[in-house]
């Protein structure tokens, strides 16, 4: 487990920690590109967005809670 950021066409798109080569602890995304969904702050297991966080949309409005594999 370890912590790093990925970068996708020169954008920061990932930035938290990691395991086995996936999302997995505590991690924020950047979706530059999503219709709806500006980021994501919370946490990840194996690759999705699972447990506790925030979403916070374009049109932004935010979401609190618990999420599960994604």
């Amino acid at each position: 487990m370890g912590f790093g950021q990925l970068y996708h066409h020169n954008q920061l798109v990932y930035c938290g920690y990691w395991k086995n080569g996936v999302f997995d602890g505590w991690g924020k995304m950047y979706l530059n590109n999503s219709n709806r969904i500006k980021n994501y702050n919370g946490r990840w297991s194996q690759g999705y967005a699972s447990g506790v966080g925030s979403i916070k949309y374009w049109n932004n409005d935010k979401f609190i809670g618990s999420l599960k594999n994604g």
